[in-house]
């Protein structure tokens, strides 16, 4: 279960930065005011990444919930409340550029 839970942790910090780039890229792109469609394609895209995001952390909080995977609780010092709200944080930030 350790090593599924080590994948899960792996996943679930590529989507992470998935999410951070796909915002990096979408408010660099309004900032340089390039067209509507070219920022509505990179919306999409940052949606695409954050639905994956949730999906991977909902799975991988599944697989800490059992009290004995309890370290794996905290990832960078973070709860996983903390660190799925910095990533709702950058995803927001970002669509608020958007809109």
């Amino acid at each position: 279960m350790s090593e599924q839970i080590q994948e899960k942790k792996q996943e679930r910090s590529k989507a992470k930065s998935a999410v951070t780039l796909a915002s990096r890229r979408l408010t660099n792109a309004a900032n340089r005011d390039v067209e509507f469609e070219v920022l509505k394609g990179l919306m999409t895209d940052l949606e695409r990444v954050y639905d994956d995001f949730f999906c991977v952390n909902e799975e991988f909080e599944e697989l800490v919930l059992p009290e004995e995977h309890a370290e794996h609780r905290t990832v960078n010092g973070e709860s996983i409340t903390e660190y799925t709200r910095n990533v709702q944080r950058c995803y927001e930030e970002a669509r608020h550029v958007f809109v």
